[in-house]
């Protein structure tokens, strides 16, 4: 027989022992190598009738037993299981065999089968190994399936930063996510930092016990403040695989550990530039550090997280700027109309004194008039055309206050003589609107530091705009209270007063509770 046999495909995969028999003949056509090294040193092929050994030569006390067995495999289609005893040099073993039809016979080859023999223990052996090979396996696919679902779920999350949707709903649906694709007996938790108070606080919906939640929440990070409160300090990850022992915990563990906390690892969440925008925690229930899947997912999830809060912030801040804007444009709107409004206003006014400086001027040219109404046509010229530029006065001090450019020469000025002179000018108009003009003041007064023509327009405008918003009848003070350090104008009347809805806006620029008086 040769040293090299080959058994066909039937062997090609076979690790155990194994014999190829001729029947009739029983003689041992071949082997595999496991075979040679079972059956000695022999192995091979046999060349001729009369060479190599039979079956039953190998077989210990069973021998017809065996002989039976390979009959019958010879005639079956079947794998048939069966047991023999080998002579192994002084002693004997007990096998598992299975034997198999693998060539029919015909006038010019013999029938052969296939004999397999497999060690109990090594069959034991290999079952297991097979079995941890298996469960091995599957916990494969059951991590890549975790690892799938938790991909889609954040692929989800993506589309749920994508399509605006509230930041504690996102932030929520990816702890889940994460406590779905971790080890059991994880929790998955999110703080956001207030860079002003340099406090952590809650978002979303945390699976975190409501008590152990309210106790940290709004805890100040520092370089000794748990998990969490040392990376956001730190901005760096902080892995506490043992919260009773760690001294991190120290001021915490007794919050934790009634809750069944016993490890935290907490990883913080950058913004662009690299400031830290808050934490990703992990709670564990058993003392231990991450796994390297953990490690994965932890990178993942506070990037994702990262992604949301800024994008949540950027949408906050374009929201702002959006309402700003909205309200400039309307500011700028209604200070146009109240512009439009005091335009009207003032090209009335400016008509009013030269409506009547015309009228007089005309009737002053009729040669019949007599001299009182000559004196009186004079002084109306004279009252209104001053009015007239009192009122361009005004409008050129009101543009070069609005340019920045108007200036104030403070000089010594008796007040009691310039109020005098505010009196005596529009005494006239009160007179004409049925209303009394009352002026109060010490019979002396040193002179005040200020601008004259400020003061005096100031005061004009007060008491004119009294005169024009008291009802006949009424009456109209201006009162002067003054000591070595203090002077106090105080003008009143009797009038309706101003609308309470609108002192706001009092003092903005063309605005008039009411322009239907000017």
């Amino acid at each position: 027989m040769a040293d090299a046999l080959d058994l066909g495909p039937w062997a090609e995969w076979i690790r155990d022992p194994a014999l190829v028999v001729e029947i009739p003949s029983l003689r041992i056509h071949g082997w595999n190598g496991s075979g040679r090294q079972l059956f000695g040193s022999g192995a091979g092929r046999a060349t001729g009738p009369d060479e190599g050994p039979h079956l039953p030569s190998l077989m210990a006390d069973d021998a017809e037993k065996m002989v039976s067995f390979t009959m019958l495999c010879a005639g079956s289609r079947q794998v048939l299981p069966g047991s023999v005893t080998l002579r192994q040099g002084d002693g004997v073993k007990r096998y598992q065999v299975e034997g198999r039809l693998i060539q029919p016979g015909n006038e010019d080859s013999p029938t052969l089968v296939g004999l397999r023999f497999k060690d109990p223990k090594q069959a034991h052996h290999r079952f297991r190994l097979l079995n941890e090979k298996i469960e091995e396996l599957s916990k494969e696919i059951g991590a890549k399936q975790r690892t799938e679902r938790f991909l889609d779920d954040v692929r989800t999350g993506f589309e749920r930063i994508a399509l605006g949707a509230p930041l504690d709903e996102t932030l929520t649906h990816l702890c889940r996510s994460v406590e779905g694709y971790a080890a059991a007996g994880t929790t998955a938790s999110v703080l956001l930092l207030d860079r002003r108070s340099g406090r952590l606080r809650h978002v979303g919906e945390s699976s975190l016990p409501d008590e152990y939640a309210r106790a940290i929440d709004g805890v100040r990070i520092g370089p000794a403040v748990g998990s969490c409160g040392t990376a956001a300090y730190l901005n760096e990850e902080v892995v506490v695989t043992d919260i009773a022992s760690d001294p991190l915990w120290a001021d915490f563990k007794d919050v934790a550990l009634p809750h069944g906390f016993r490890a935290c690892w907490s990883t913080p969440i950058p913004s662009t530039d690299g400031t830290v925008l808050g934490t990703f925690a992990f709670y564990c229930d058993t003392p231990r550090g991450p796994t390297r899947r953990e490690i994965r997912i932890s990178g993942i999830a506070s990037r994702t997280a990262a992604i949301a809060i800024q994008r949540d912030r950027e949408q906050a801040r374009a929201r702002r700027l959006f309402q700003r804007e909205r309200r400039s444009r309307e500011e700028a709107e209604g200070a146009n109309r109240a512009k439009d409004e005091f335009l009207a206003v003032v090209s009335h006014e400016l008509r009013n004194p030269l409506s009547a400086i015309l009228g007089w001027a005309r009737l002053l040219n009729d040669e019949a008039l007599d001299e009182e109404t000559r004196r009186r046509g004079v002084e109306a010229i004279e009252r209104n055309a001053e009015n007239q530029s009192q009122l361009i006065s005004d409008v050129l001090d009101y543009s070069r206050a609005s340019a920045g450019s108007l200036s104030l020469e403070p000089t010594p000025v008796p007040l009691r003589e310039l109020v005098s002179k505010v009196v005596d000018s529009l005494t006239p108009v009160a007179h004409g609107a049925g209303v009394e003009l009352e002026y109060h003041a010490p019979p002396s007064t040193p002179p005040v530091l200020c601008d004259r023509e400020r003061i005096y327009q100031v005061l004009y405008n007060l008491v004119s705009n009294s005169i024009k918003f008291t009802p006949e009848e009424g009456c109209v003070t201006i009162e002067l209270e003054q000591n070595d350090e203090l002077a106090t104008l105080r003008v009143t009347d009797s009038g309706e007063g101003i609308d309470p809805a609108f002192l706001p806006f009092v003092f903005e620029r063309f605005r008039q509770a009411d322009s239907s008086k000017t």
